[in-house]
Order: structure tokens, then C-alpha cells, then sequence
């Protein structure tokens, strides 16, 4: 039920990101989608390298890195912690 509600509030979102994103463009006539958007080729290609990097590995693998990251982020969130405490905030 869960993945029902976040998957309808996500569809909602892009519809209404989107419908928002032509109003804008139309308000520019002059320009293309690539001016109008300022899209950096490399950059693009590098997300979608990324992207498809992501959705290629197994699920395994994917949950490993997953697990990987969140002890990276709790490791800096201490780090953090430690130097505000060495700083003298509480």
C-alpha cells in the first residue's frame, strides 16, 4: 500500500513538474529545449551513465552499496557530531 501512495504522489509530482516546465518554455519562444534547459552535454551523460550503472547491478549488490553508503553517512554524521562538541557546541 505504501509503494501505491509514494508511486501516485511521485506520478503527481512529475505531472505537475512537468506542465509547469512547457508553461515556462512557452513563455520563451525563441529558444530551443537544450538552451531553454542550459543542459550540459557531459553532465547529462554522466548522470545517465550513472543511472543506468545503478539500475544494472544485481539487487544484491545493490543493497551492499546501499548498506555501504548509510555507515559512510553515519561515520561523517559522528565525525561531525565530535567536531561541534570539540568546538564547544553543545
Amino acid at each position: 500500500m505504501f509503494q501505491v501512495v509514494v508511486g501516485a504522489l511521485g506520478t503527481a509530482l512529475l505531472l505537475w513538474g512537468w506542465s509547469r516546465l512547457r508553461q515556462a518554455k512557452a513563455a520563451r519562444l525563441g529558444v530551443t529545449w537544450w538552451q531553454f534547459l542550459q543542459i550540459d552535454p557531459v553532465a547529462a551523460g554522466v548522470a545517465v551513465v550513472l543511472v543506468a550503472s545503478l539500475v544494472a547491478i544485481p539487487a544484491e549488490q545493490r543493497q551492499r552499496l546501499d548498506r555501504s553508503l548509510r555507515e559512510f553517512s553515519d561515520l561523517l554524521r559522528e565525525i561531525v557530531d565530535v567536531m561541534h562538541i570539540a568546538k564547544g557546541h553543545p
